[in-house]
């Protein structure tokens, strides 16, 4: 579950939230719960025992995995080459 469900679930604000998980700031709380920041070990560890396990670091881990974004052009199948053809070799007599 996201931390923001748990909270809006239960009508609660960051401020109240940092106050019973003991995580220093409502900013904090906000930042975690908008996935404008990753909680540390110890803010991760305070998540998952204020909500008795109901947000885990997984589920943070999920909304913070990387977005590929790579440009069109890289996106495309790589062109064929050219054979080369060796430069011919006359017999020697």
């Amino acid at each position: 579950m996201k931390l923001d469900d748990w909270l809006k679930a239960r009508k609660m604000t960051s401020a109240e939230f940092a106050l019973l998980s003991g995580i220093a700031g409502k900013q904090a709380v906000h930042k975690y719960r908008h996935v404008e920041r990753f909680p540390t070990a110890e803010n991760l560890r305070r998540i998952h025992t204020a909500t008795k396990g109901k947000v885990t670091a997984i589920d943070f881990m999920d909304q913070h995995a990387p977005v590929a974004t790579a440009p069109a052009a890289a996106a495309q199948p790589p062109k064929p080459r050219a054979k080369r053809t060796p430069p011919s070799v006359e017999a020697a007599d």
